[in-house]
């Protein structure tokens, strides 16, 4: 067993290496499942399995430093952070054995028994505690907003997907959790139409229609109205889609 400290700017944690390896093993399996809805972080996630295969206690880097180097690559990696924490959240107390060996394998280690599940949910928690100021702005303001959701998000089942409009004006869904999108409204919120954050807006963060908007546009009997209250960062801030 060893420990290292994963690093992003001036923040840092530290993890037990089998642990983080077996969390970054899940990462990796939900996206290999539809690698091209997370181009940005694809580059990144591909060299991971050395990982585990060449496991040295002590030394673990998962490259995290270099993947906040991009606001899309870091809020792909937090997409499938999301997805792995809702899977863990739905285990029971421990994950068996036999699954640890066959799914789980690392390096040279043996599982010699049931691994409580609460140690990998901390794990990814930590690791979306460690990325998530990347994407998050410190400072702005915020604005109370009518928010028209058209069901819960298929990927991280904790946000709802709502509408929202690019500069144009056309309408798009994005999850208002881990921010996945929707250019086919017909799909939202379907898995099959899902694409990564920066998929469908052209400015950041996103317009919101009205509600003769949400009309024109044959929303209005998919649609549940909400107030909601989001944080706007000062102009300064607003990001344009790379």
């Amino acid at each position: 067993m060893g420990w290292t400290t994963q690093v992003v700017g001036v923040r840092h944690a530290l993890f037990e290496d089998t642990t983080l390896l077996v969390v970054a093993r899940m990462v990796v399996d939900e996206w290999s499942r539809t690698p091209a809805a997370f181009p940005s972080v694809s580059p990144h996630l591909e060299r991971w399995h050395l990982q585990w295969a060449q496991y040295a206690p002590g030394v673990v880097d998962l490259n995290l430093e270099t993947i906040a180097s991009s606001y899309f690559a870091t809020k792909e990696l937090l997409q499938l952070l999301g997805i792995v924490e809702a899977q863990l959240q739905k285990r029971g107390p421990a994950i068996p054995r036999d699954e640890m060996r066959t799914r789980w394998s690392i390096g040279d280690v043996f599982w010699l028994k049931d691994q409580e599940t609460i140690p990998f949910l901390d794990t990814t928690r930590s690791l979306k505690h460690l990325l998530e100021p990347v994407v998050a702005p410190e400072r702005g303001t915020f604005k109370r907003i009518k928010q028209y959701d058209l069901g819960e998000c298929p990927s991280c089942e904790q946000g709802m997907v709502c509408v929202a409009k690019r500069s144009d004006g056309r309408l798009f869904a994005i999850c208002e959790e881990c921010e996945a999108e929707w250019v086919d409204l017909a799909l939202a919120p379907k898995r099959e139409g899902m694409l990564p954050c920066g998929a469908a807006h052209d400015v950041w963060p996103p317009l919101w229609p009205t509600k003769e908007e949400i009309i024109n546009a044959g929303l209005s009997e998919r649609v549940e109205e909400s107030d909601d209250e989001i944080r706007l960062p000062p102009a300064d801030e607003t990001e344009s889609a790379e």
